[in-house]
């Protein structure tokens, strides 16, 4: 997938530095994928195949997801173009900060990564009769 090289004189606030930027470059990737997985999903319900779902209710409920989806991912690009370089950091308090920071996106994120799922879920179950079977508590960071 993608390779990240730790080199031996980097500290660990150096690694932390590196994860989070390599985190954030793939939370854009994954909300990129989800725009167009959710725009699949309102095609499907355009065109109505199944009398027994109520698509319109879904078609509302992707337009507020994709709109989110829309509001995070600029949320994140201008929090990547504008953050503070961390190897500029010259004190512990300024790595922290910018640390502190990325936590916030990363909760975003993965709080918008649960509403979506709960509502794949919605339309599972809609379609199929049945939830799909993971817990949701496995897409947190523990």
């Amino acid at each position: 997938m993608y390779d990240m090289i730790v080199f031996d004189n980097e500290t660990d606030i150096d690694i932390t530095h590196k994860l989070n930027n390599f985190e954030l470059k793939t939370w854009l990737e994954h909300l990129t994928f989800i725009q167009k997985e959710i725009s699949a999903l309102k095609k499907l319900f355009t065109l109505d195949l199944d009398d027994d779902v109520d698509g319109n209710d879904f078609l509302k409920k992707l337009d507020l997801i994709q709109k989110k989806n829309l509001q995070l991912f600029d949320e994140l690009l201008n929090y990547k173009v504008s953050k503070p370089n961390d190897k500029l950091c010259e004190n512990y308090q300024c790595d922290l900060d910018l640390i502190s920071e990325h936590e916030i996106h990363r909760n975003n994120y993965l709080n918008y990564l649960k509403q979506y799922r709960n509502l794949k879920n919605q339309i599972h179950k809609a379609i199929y009769g049945e939830k799909n079977d993971y817990n949701q508590e496995d897409i947190r960071y523990k």
